[in-house]
């Protein structure tokens, strides 16, 4: 995924990078799954948010981070 985005502008490689984390933030039962995909976007760093999206556990406790500044 991180290969993908190279090259592209920041609201392109935001764009794929939320395709890919939205159903994964939507799979942690949070409420407000878009509001907290497009906080995550906003506030962690892109190559940081494509490493952890994968990492169940990492994700939820930052899933859960964003929920609270909501």
């Amino acid at each position: 995924l991180l290969s993908s985005l190279e090259g592209k502008p920041i609201h392109e490689k935001k764009q794929l990078l939320g395709d890919e984390l939205f159903p994964l933030v939507k799979a942690t039962g949070t409420k407000q799954a878009p509001k907290v995909t497009i906080c995550l976007l906003d506030t962690v760093n892109l190559s940081e948010l494509a490493e952890i999206m994968y990492d169940a556990n990492t994700l939820k406790k930052r899933v859960e981070d964003a929920f609270a500044t909501l």
